[in-house]
């Protein structure tokens, strides 16, 4: 559990087996977490920033980036909250989905999964490269991208389900 990991530097956690539990990381360069064998989740049933970095945040796991806390009542979805104006990349790197809220502008420069993405901004949602597909028929591949204010550019966006773009605002 990285429950309060500040450094003025960069941030590397990795967990070799099972998952990483993140309460909140804060780098003032890049933030790179990773799961080999594992999940990456949040900590808290909560919408503050889990991950605050000065420069790309890379996270990478097997199974599950977001979305897999055992009770939600405050954050319904589970994701890991990324600051205000942070960058991301999110790799599922066997099955998994992807749930990631951004608490303000978010840029999200890949996101990959066998499995559904869902990502969520509170300002604008740029997203670069994302994609989801299937390793089989009873997995769920939709990719959501959606923002309450400020819009959403959407470069590449690929799913071999449906591709779902809410803008509330903007």
């Amino acid at each position: 559990v990285a429950t309060l990991v500040n450094s003025v530097d960069a941030v590397t956690l990795t967990a070799d087996a099972g998952d990483v539990t993140l309460g909140s990381v804060t780098a003032a360069t890049t933030a790179d977490i990773t799961a080999t064998l594992g999940a990456i989740n949040d900590a808290s049933d909560d919408k503050l920033a889990d991950v605050t970095a000065g420069g790309v945040i890379t996270l990478t796991a097997q199974n599950e980036i977001g979305g897999g806390e055992p009770t939600k009542s405050v954050d319904s979805a589970g994701a890991v909250e990324i600051a205000a104006g942070d960058t991301v990349s999110a790799s599922s790197t066997g099955t998994g989905n992807i749930v990631l809220a951004g608490l303000g502008a978010l840029d999200v420069t890949a996101a990959t999964a066998d499995g559904a993405i869902t990502v969520t901004a509170a300002g604008q949602l740029t997203a670069t490269n994302v994609a989801s597909g299937e390793s089989t028929e009873s997995t769920v591949a939709d990719v959501t991208l959606s923002t309450t204010t400020g819009g959403i550019v959407a470069t590449l966006v690929n799913s071999v389900d449906a591709v779902t773009l809410t803008a509330d605002a903007g």
